[in-house]
Order: structure tokens, then C-alpha cells, then sequence
């Protein structure tokens, strides 16, 4: 955004504000502060994500949940497959998250962490699909619903 004052005389003020906005918040004040927007996670087996949740008490009070995923993202630049990581238990958050998957890719290869908020029905679906996971060792990506994602951060992995 660009504004431009003219005051009496010649004196032009001009200010210019730039906003650069990598990682998408749908509430402002629930964040994902690490790892940063655009870091490239050199160890996917093992890197930690911390952050903070406004309203949280108030959606566990009306059944909502939270959830750390990793997801796919597609040409379009939006993720399309999450794998679930961590059950977010507080407002402020710290976990550990290990991906399994490779890149096949000589370059780096996109992908997004996400803070889904979730309902009783699609937590209970989650938590059932990490049980069977554990059981059979396959784990296949769960489509994104896009109305579910409170934070996405963009990362990257080798």
C-alpha cells in the first residue's frame, strides 16, 4: 500500500508499507513460531514446533480440537495430503515432529505445517488412523479441508 500527502509548499511525504506475509493465519493471534516461515528442516526425523493458540480454552470447551500435521502442497502452492504429528494439549504449544517420508527430488521439496482445529467426529477419525497406522505401518495422507487450518507455515525439506 502506497500513500502519498501533499502538504503546503513543496513537501511530499510519501510512505510506503510493505507487508510480506509467508505464513497464513486465519486468527491472528494463533501462531506457529517454530520453525520459521520458509526454513529448510535439514533433519525431517526429528525438529521441534512450538506456538500458541488464541481461543483454545474456549473451543475445548465447545469440543473442538487441535492437531500439528505436515502436509503436501501441490503446484497450486496449497496443501492438498496431511499426515497428523501431535495432539496439541495447550494454548502454547511444544512438540517433536518426525516425518518419515522422502524427497525424491534433487531439490528441496515443499511442504506446510499446519495447526488444523478440528470436531469430535474428524479427531476421533485422526486418532484412529495413527492406531491403524501404528498396526499395519502404512500410512496414507488424509485430504486437507481447507475450512479446518488455523495456521499454515510454509517449510521446506531436502
Amino acid at each position: 500500500m502506497m500513500k502519498i500527502t501533499k502538504y503546503s509548499g513543496s513537501i511530499v511525504v510519501l510512505t510506503v508499507m510493505v507487508v510480506l506475509c509467508l505464513s497464513q493465519n486465519v486468527y491472528a493471534d494463533s501462531v506457529i513460531m517454530n520453525p520459521p516461515p520458509g526454513s529448510l528442516i535439514e533433519n525431517r526425523l526429528d525438529f521441534p514446533v512450538t506456538g500458541s493458540i488464541d481461543g483454545y480454552r474456549t473451543d475445548r470447551a465447545l469440543n473442538l480440537h487441535y492437531w500439528i500435521t505436515i502436509a503436501n502442497v501441490g503446484t497450486d502452492k496449497k496443501p492438498h495430503l496431511h499426515w497428523p504429528k501431535f495432539y496439541v494439549k495447550t494454548d502454547s504449544f511444544r512438540g517433536r515432529v518426525s516425518d518419515g517420508g522422502q524427497n525424491s527430488f534433487p531439490e528441496p521439496e515443499d511442504m506446510m505445517i499446519l495447526l488444523l482445529r478440528v470436531d469430535d467426529t474428524t479427531n476421533q477419525r485422526i486418532v484412529r488412523w495413527l492406531r491403524r497406522g501404528r498396526d499395519t505401518g502404512s500410512y496414507p495422507g488424509i485430504p486437507v479441508r481447507p475450512s479446518e487450518i488455523m495456521v499454515m507455515v510454509p517449510i521446506q525439506f531436502p
